[in-house]
């Protein structure tokens, strides 16, 4: 009897995930090409003004949001679908921005295997007198629901969704992986009735995971110190990979300690740490390990 409701309250969680995609608020749309989403439908938590994003011409040329308000998430599906994942890119930017060629590098990478990807801009920068990931999480979460809200439309399974996060964006990667039980903010509307959990995690480089670098880099390389409190490993931690340069000024250790916590409880697991390679991987193959482990890991 138990196991008959524990099914059928898995199966209404599962349609809530497919019809709960009626979302009012999405900003522009084409026939199933990009569609972009405000995350929230007044003011996001403890904002007093939803402004327009400002940008700036970064380092390179990169293209930086450095001041983000209104966040929003963008599913675009690939030309050609020949997969039912869903790859939700988390940009870097130390929370003080969020770096846009992450997004201009990897929805090309992704499409080119037939893989649906949307992207976040959270908001920007740290907000003073908070942890400096609260509000990117609150973003965090609410993007999840409203990716697997949209999962019946645009084809992907609901149950294959993933994130993959560069530095900052990697942290909040793992934070989502290990607090999807925990609401970052209270519930607004029915759209928060879907769950917030990732099925897989993907975290490049990624900071802030120590003690010794909770808010920049780690000034002992990381060595001998405790992983922060912030994550909290449970029934739903998804399956994880995570890739790092030995030399990084956010310490490789950090990496290696969440994978020591998914190995000690059985969850899969994988590390690639390059041998002389800073911040970024410079030119490391890394990006085909991540899609054959996701083969291998979302058959």
């Amino acid at each position: 009897m138990t196991l008959l409701l524990e099914k059928k309250a898995n199966f209404m969680k599962t349609n809530v995930c497919r019809m709960v995609w009626g979302v009012c608020f999405f900003v522009a749309t084409s026939a199933m090409g990009n569609e972009t989403f405000r995350l929230w439908p007044d003011k996001a938590p403890g904002e007093t003004v939803a402004a327009p994003s400002r940008d700036n011409q970064g380092k390179g040329g990169v293209l930086r949001l450095i001041e983000v308000t209104t966040p929003e998430v963008t599913i675009c599906p690939p030309p050609e679908k020949k997969s039912d994942i869903c790859v939700l890119l988390f940009p870097g930017g130390g929370y003080m921005n969020n770096n846009q060629s992450h997004q201009q590098r990897f929805v090309p990478f992704f499409h080119e295997r037939g893989i649906t990807v949307a992207y976040l801009n959270y908001r920007v920068p740290r907000r003073p007198g908070q942890k400096i990931w609260k509000a990117p999480f609150q973003d965090a979460q609410r993007a999840i629901r409203i990716v697997r809200s949209q999962a019946a439309k645009y084809g992907f399974d609901p149950e294959k969704i993933g994130t993959m996060g560069f530095s900052a964006g990697g942290h909040l990667s793992i934070l989502c992986a290990t607090n999807s039980q925990t609401n970052a903010y209270d519930a607004i509307d029915s759209l928060d009735q879907v769950p917030c959990h990732l099925n897989f995690a993907i975290a490049i480089y990624p900071a802030y995971i120590l003690e010794d670098g909770a808010e920049s880099s780690n000034t002992q390389k990381g060595n001998d110190s405790a992983l922060l409190d912030d994550f909290h490993f449970d029934s739903r931690t998804p399956p994880m990979i995570l890739v790092h340069g030995d030399a990084d000024i956010y310490s490789p250790m950090g990496s290696v300690a969440i994978y020591a916590q998914l190995h000690q409880r059985n969850i899969p697991a994988e590390i690639h740490i390059y041998a002389k390679s800073g911040h970024g991987l410079g030119s490391q193959p890394w990006q085909q390990c991540v899609y054959e482990w996701m083969k291998v890991t979302l058959p």
